[in-house]
């Protein structure tokens, strides 16, 4: 059995309501200018309801084995990155080495999406929208490389729709994340290389050219206390100052926000330039340095080499950082938006 096949019992349902927290949780009403433009992400009953598709990014956090509940706060880490811890103990020369004591760095997220998030249909009879979306999630180590700083691992998780009446599935999107384990001594793990294709793109952003979009976002207080709600992500450098301390850095600011509500903020930025007929279908970046609750992100995009790709990076304005960088987006220009799925 592989190990796609091990973890294909992971299953997360979703309704509307976690679409608008999400939505609501990376800043979208927030601007009134813009509010004409995301009420179709806010609101269950306008015409053009719609999830934000980086809305994916929050299933593995939330999916449980099956049969599972999935209502509460979940715990973190979550079951499907708990089952193996980040690095999984058959890569492990020692095995009762403890995991715990070094520091987990996100450095790296992409997503490739199939098909359009499918819709939670209205219950037309009563009006209600309690409908749920039912998904699994089947995970893959990609790779396991120890290095001099830590130890990367690279894992990819593929989200399928199932339709509960026919039993069919359909593919949403693939998603690639690479952790660093910092300090974990490299004679103490086994290198590991699936032979799966990573999905990162080799790009590098023209520095002798100027941008053709910025935009710029000022953190709140509330945006990581929504955002761990909204995605499942409840670490707790997320709400207290451990993050700071773990990091030794002088920041008196708290606590640490989330990586992938950077990477979503920068997506609300790139939506921009495209009307909603031009679906993305490729999204990543990698995390250069972290960003906490209160900092000012600036957005910076340039053409890519092809139509509908778009080039960005993610800076700290405050500091005059760097948080995203390689950030690459496709999206699919001018087409006609797949059939709505409202399973």
């Amino acid at each position: 059995m592989s190990k796609q096949q091990e973890n294909s019992d992971y299953e997360v349902s979703y309704n509307a309501k976690d679409l608008i927290l999400y939505a609501l949780s990376i800043g979208m009403g927030s601007s009134k200018k813009d509010q004409d433009d995301e009420l179709r992400f806010l609101y269950e009953r306008h015409g053009d309801f719609s999830p934000l598709p980086t809305f994916c990014l929050a299933l593995t956090f939330w999916a449980r084995p099956r049969n599972g509940t999935t209502s509460g706060i979940p715990s973190f880490p979550p079951p499907l990155m708990a089952r193996d811890q980040v690095i999984p103990r058959r890569y492990l020369r020692t095995k009762d080495i403890d995991l715990t004591r070094h520091p987990v760095i996100h450095t790296f997220q992409s997503i490739v999406w199939h098909n359009d998030i499918p819709i939670p249909p209205l219950r037309e009879a009563s009006g209600r929208c309690d409908s749920l979306v039912h998904t699994k999630i089947g995970l893959d180590i990609i790779s396991v490389a120890p290095k001099s700083i830590g130890t990367f691992v690279t894992t990819q998780s593929k989200v399928l729709a199932l339709d509960q009446g026919t039993k069919r599935q359909s593919e949403i999107c693939t998603m690639q994340s690479t952790a660093l384990v910092l300090g974990m001594p490299s004679d103490q793990v086994l290198s590991y290389d699936s032979g799966l294709p990573k999905l990162q793109t080799k790009i590098k952003i023209p520095g002798d050219e100027s941008p053709i979009m910025e935009w710029t976002y000022p953190t709140k207080p509330t945006d990581s206390l929504l955002y761990r709600l909204s995605s499942g992500d409840s670490n707790r450098i997320h709400v207290d100052d451990s993050a700071s301390r773990m990091l030794g850095s002088d920041n008196d600011k708290t606590p640490l926000l989330h990586g992938l509500l950077t990477l979503a903020v920068a997506f609300r930025a790139l939506s921009k330039l495209v009307d909603k007929s031009s679906p993305i279908r490729r999204l990543e970046g990698k995390f250069a340095q972290p960003v906490f609750v209160g900092d000012t992100l600036q957005v910076k995009v340039w053409k890519g080499d092809k139509p509908g790709r778009y080039l960005f990076l993610v800076t700290n304005a405050d500091t005059d950082t760097t948080v995203v960088d390689h950030g690459l987006a496709d999206f699919h220009l001018g087409s006609t938006p797949a059939t709505r799925s409202k399973l």
